[in-house]
């Protein structure tokens, strides 16, 4: 075996640096410590230099009071803490090395806050109880005193009518109202006689009400001719025979639009084309027949016609169309495959 030298560890420079440094390091903290402790001590001879030159302000009440319970907070302190080192004696030896007396003074102030927080003093105060307050007494009201006036008949309209013998006013020409205008119209407001509710009694009526038409002599030419406005009378009979037109229910009315559609459609193409319909909402069947007027039509026509009448079947909810002639011939059917329906006879058939 070889005799090969010790291989020193990775951290052997570690010791070779911290022991080059040291020395330096403890020299240099000397000195650090050294200036720091004379700026200190000059500072401090400048601050009572100050000091014995500064007036200080005599004690207010409070300070006063401050320095004279000071010595009874020591006291307190010196006591707070020999009861804290009693505690501390009397917990458990693993406790007392984990626990100080400050650690259990911070514990005391924690629960003590706790306590406080959630305790009754925080608790919302309770509302007082509503006092009930007297109702008010309504005193009724005065006694008021009802005046009844009594209203005054309202003066029927009376029409002048002109008599026959007058000659009819003739409209005025541009002469006459320019020697109107030139003269001076001297106006004066009539003042309306003043009529109290107790002598309305003492008037008599013949005074107020107007004079009666049959008193005045009226031509039979200027009134109207009353019977031709409103037409002679009828007799009971024949007010009688005026036909009374039932009221449809839903059902039927609903019959009677698709009816009115389907014949608005064929009167398009012939007018009175449609001989019979039958419609039959139970069933959804459409029976259209039509008379020979169908043979009649074009081609063009006839595609068109039953084109209107399957697809208006459909929208009104009518699935089964059948349309045939007067003698029961088919004449268009559904068709089996698309939308268009077929037409099976165009012609009439030769006897």
């Amino acid at each position: 075996m070889s005799n090969s030298p010790p291989v020193p560890p990775k951290t052997a420079w570690i010791s070779r640096v911290w022991t080059t440094a040291q020395p330096i390091l403890v020299q240099e903290s000397i000195v650090i410590l050294q200036s720091v402790m004379k700026g200190g001590a000059i500072l401090l001879s400048r601050l009572e230099t100050r000091s014995g030159q500064l007036q200080l302000p005599a004690p207010s009440p409070e300070s006063s009071y401050l320095l004279k319970a000071q010595p009874w907070f020591q006291t307190l302190g010196a006591k707070w803490w020999q009861l804290m080192s009693w505690l501390r004696g009397k917990l458990p030896p693993a406790w007392q090395a984990k626990l100080t007396e400050m650690g259990l003074t911070i514990i005391f102030m924690g629960v003590l806050l706790i306590f406080l927080w959630s305790g009754p003093s925080q608790a919302p105060a309770t509302s007082p109880a509503s006092k009930t307050r007297p109702s008010p007494t309504l005193s009724p009201p005065p006694s008021q005193t009802t005046v009844l006036v009594k209203p005054r008949p309202a003066p029927t309209p009376y029409l002048p009518v002109p008599s026959p013998s007058s000659p009819p006013e003739l409209a005025p020409t541009s002469e006459s109202m320019d020697s109107t205008d030139t003269q001076e119209v001297n106006l004066r407001p009539v003042a309306a006689p003043e009529t109290r509710d107790d002598q309305i009694s003492e008037i008599p009526a013949e005074s107020v009400l107007p004079t009666a038409l049959g008193d005045v002599a009226v031509p039979a030419e200027s009134l109207p001719p009353i019977e031709a406005e409103l037409g002679a009378s009828k007799s009971p009979a024949e007010i009688e025979d005026i036909p009374v037109v039932p009221m449809l229910s839903p059902e039927e009315a609903a019959l009677a639009d698709a009816r009115n559609q389907f014949l608005g459609i064929t009167n398009q193409y012939q007018p009175g084309l449609v001989e019979d319909l039958a419609l039959d909402q139970n069933t959804g069947a459409a029976r259209f027949t039509l008379n020979p007027a169908w043979y009649a039509l074009t081609s063009q026509a006839q595609d068109g016609l039953a084109q209107d009448l399957w697809q208006r079947s459909h929208q009104l909810e009518f699935s089964q169309v059948l349309i045939t002639d007067t003698s029961g011939r088919m004449l268009v059917r559904s068709p089996i495959i698309g939308q268009k329906p077929v037409i099976v006879h165009r012609v009439a058939s030769v006897p």
